[in-house]
């Protein structure tokens, strides 16, 4: 293959790689939205919390085996919303994170790869 063919393939080759990068670079951006989004709704529904004791029901107010029934469904939903609010969103956000770290690894190995080929590129035009 000659000089000039050699050029125009690595330099093919860079472009290729530097349009992955964009597209990887825009995954980031949507993972790292996405992200931000979750959190803020997890900060909106954990202060949202409250609304489940609410209105509060006395034993003035309510008693007997419906009152008994309707606080254990309370302290149930309590707990699953203690559940989704942690646990839940958190495990979705560490997955979030995961993919972003995996997509900024590819993007570091790829612009290696970017500069191995500008120095046998940069070769290539030292020895035409």
């Amino acid at each position: 293959m000659n000089a000039s063919a050699l050029h125009l393939q690595l330099t093919g080759q860079v472009e290729q790689l530097y349009e992955q990068i964009r597209d990887y670079g825009d995954k980031v951006k949507r993972l790292q939205s996405a992200s931000n989004n979750i959190s803020e709704d997890q900060r909106d529904f954990i202060q949202n919390k409250k609304q489940l004791n609410q209105p509060e029901l006395s034993t003035q107010i309510w008693n007997g085996k419906r009152a008994d029934q309707f606080q254990e469904f309370r302290e149930k939903m309590a707990g699953e919303y203690n559940e989704l609010s942690s646990t839940d969103t958190n495990e979705i956000l560490n997955e979030i994170e995961s993919k972003i770290d995996y997509y900024q690894d590819q993007m570091n190995a790829l612009q290696h790869s970017i500069s191995i080929l500008n120095v046998q590129i940069s070769n290539i035009k030292e020895e035409s």
